[in-house]
């Protein structure tokens, strides 16, 4: 939990703060006006792609040395929904842009908590797996509805 904090504010502070945060927006909202406004979008994208594979190694020792394996098949097996329905669900545009960091810890909140309480229903994970999809289809369908009333 602690390293969450760190992390989350420390890369709070760079996406608010920082040049590199701004840059990040401006490409994922409209990646050829940044680049017109003189923003090197393929040197920041390496960088955060770059950034990105660094937290995904870390995620993964950190992992490994909570469950003491590394050989497991299933390892990590659908965490994938549960970020990308934590993101929607944080209010995170999936056109890109827009977003913020602590809206999608309250939706990795919300899905953690869903997570443990169908668990704890004895809802089986196929069933699981369902109800999150469904979050982010209507995460999606919101996000577009939202776009075209802009």
């Amino acid at each position: 939990m602690l390293m969450l904090v760190g992390f989350a504010l420390l890369f709070g502070l760079i996406m608010q703060r920082t040049k590199l945060g701004k840059h990040v927006y401006a490409i994922g909202s409209n990646e050829t006006s940044a680049r017109l406004a003189g923003v090197s979008v393929d040197r920041v994208k390496t960088l955060v792609f770059t950034i990105t594979g660094l937290l995904c190694g870390f995620s993964g020792w950190l992992y490994a040395s909570r469950v003491m394996a590394v050989a497991s098949a299933n390892a990590g097996n659908l965490f994938e929904m549960d970020a990308i329905a934590a993101v929607a669900i944080g209010g995170t545009s999936m056109s890109g842009g827009i977003g913020t960091l602590s809206g999608t810890i309250l939706g990795f909140i919300f899905i953690g908590v869903l997570s443990n309480s169908l668990t704890l229903l004895n809802v089986s994970s196929f069933y699981q797996q369902i109800v999150k999809g469904a979050i982010i289809l209507i995460a999606v369908l919101m996000d577009m509805r939202s776009k075209r009333k802009e």
